[in-house]
Protein backbone atom coordinates (compact mmCIF):
# COMPACT_ATOMS: atom_id res chain seq x y z
CA UNK A 1 0.00 0.00 0.00
CA UNK A 2 1.36 3.56 -0.58
CA UNK A 3 2.49 6.28 1.68
CA UNK A 4 1.31 10.02 1.85
CA UNK A 5 3.55 12.65 2.26
CA UNK A 6 1.65 15.14 3.75
CA UNK A 7 2.72 19.41 3.97
CA UNK A 8 4.70 19.17 6.68
CA UNK A 9 6.68 16.10 5.61
CA UNK A 10 4.59 13.59 8.28
CA UNK A 11 4.15 10.16 6.51
CA UNK A 12 0.85 8.16 6.53
CA UNK A 13 -0.53 5.11 5.26
CA UNK A 14 -2.32 5.97 2.14
CA UNK A 15 -6.43 5.32 3.05
CA UNK A 16 -8.85 5.28 0.04
CA UNK A 17 -11.79 6.11 2.40
CA UNK A 18 -10.48 9.37 3.46
CA UNK A 19 -10.67 10.73 -0.21
CA UNK A 20 -14.27 8.94 -0.57
CA UNK A 21 -15.15 10.71 2.77
CA UNK A 22 -14.18 14.62 1.62
CA UNK A 23 -15.96 13.69 -1.09
CA UNK A 24 -19.14 12.44 0.29
CA UNK A 25 -18.94 15.37 2.54
CA UNK A 26 -18.32 18.36 -0.35
CA UNK A 27 -21.10 16.75 -1.98
CA UNK A 28 -23.27 17.42 1.18
CA UNK A 29 -22.18 20.74 1.47
CA UNK A 30 -23.17 21.58 -1.99
CA UNK A 31 -25.99 20.02 -1.18
CA UNK A 32 -26.49 18.11 -4.51
CA UNK A 33 -28.94 15.36 -6.00
CA UNK A 34 -28.82 11.72 -5.07
CA UNK A 35 -27.96 11.04 -8.62
CA UNK A 36 -24.77 13.54 -8.44
CA UNK A 37 -23.77 11.76 -5.25
CA UNK A 38 -24.18 8.36 -7.00
CA UNK A 39 -21.84 9.83 -9.70
CA UNK A 40 -19.57 11.15 -7.43
CA UNK A 41 -18.95 7.59 -5.24
CA UNK A 42 -17.47 6.87 -9.08
CA UNK A 43 -14.79 9.63 -9.19
CA UNK A 44 -13.65 9.17 -6.08
CA UNK A 45 -13.12 5.35 -6.64
CA UNK A 46 -11.35 7.00 -10.11
CA UNK A 47 -9.03 8.51 -7.74
CA UNK A 48 -8.31 6.10 -5.13
CA UNK A 49 -7.39 3.56 -8.38
CA UNK A 50 -4.96 6.48 -9.56
CA UNK A 51 -2.99 6.12 -6.57
CA UNK A 52 -3.67 2.78 -5.21
CA UNK A 53 -0.26 1.09 -7.10
CA UNK A 54 1.91 3.60 -5.82
CA UNK A 55 4.67 3.44 -3.19
CA UNK A 56 5.24 7.08 -2.25
CA UNK A 57 2.58 9.84 -3.39
CA UNK A 58 2.34 13.65 -2.29
CA UNK A 59 -0.92 15.38 -0.62
CA UNK A 60 -0.79 17.53 -2.98
CA UNK A 61 -1.37 14.90 -6.07
CA UNK A 62 -4.64 13.76 -4.45
CA UNK A 63 -5.60 17.50 -3.88
CA UNK A 64 -4.65 17.79 -7.79
CA UNK A 65 -6.27 15.09 -9.11
CA UNK A 66 -9.54 15.42 -6.75
CA UNK A 67 -10.17 18.97 -7.77
CA UNK A 68 -9.73 18.13 -11.59
CA UNK A 69 -12.56 15.42 -11.22
CA UNK A 70 -14.53 17.12 -9.54
CA UNK A 71 -14.20 20.53 -11.49
CA UNK A 72 -15.55 18.50 -14.26
CA UNK A 73 -17.90 16.83 -12.92
CA UNK A 74 -19.63 18.87 -10.41
CA UNK A 75 -18.41 22.41 -9.75
CA UNK A 76 -20.73 23.29 -6.61
CA UNK A 77 -18.67 20.34 -4.72
CA UNK A 78 -15.33 21.37 -5.92
CA UNK A 79 -16.34 24.81 -4.27
CA UNK A 80 -17.62 23.07 -1.10
CA UNK A 81 -14.20 20.50 -1.27
CA UNK A 82 -11.86 24.19 -0.95
CA UNK A 83 -14.25 25.51 1.63
CA UNK A 84 -13.74 22.50 4.00
CA UNK A 85 -10.33 22.29 3.38
CA UNK A 86 -9.56 26.11 3.95
CA UNK A 87 -11.42 25.91 7.31
CA UNK A 88 -9.10 22.63 8.42
CA UNK A 89 -5.82 24.59 7.22
CA UNK A 90 -6.97 27.39 9.37
CA UNK A 91 -7.69 25.66 12.12
CA UNK A 92 -4.67 23.32 12.15
CA UNK A 93 -2.31 26.73 11.86
CA UNK A 94 -4.41 28.11 14.97
CA UNK A 95 -3.87 25.00 16.90
CA UNK A 96 0.14 25.30 15.76
CA UNK A 97 0.07 29.28 16.82
CA UNK A 98 -0.99 28.17 19.98
CA UNK A 99 1.77 25.83 21.13
CA UNK A 100 4.83 26.91 22.37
Amino acid sequence: MATVIKRGGKREKFSPSKIKKSIAGAARKAKVSAKTKKELEETAKEVVAKFKERKLIKSAEIRRAVLAKLGRKAKTVAAAWKVVERKKLKAMKKNKAGKF
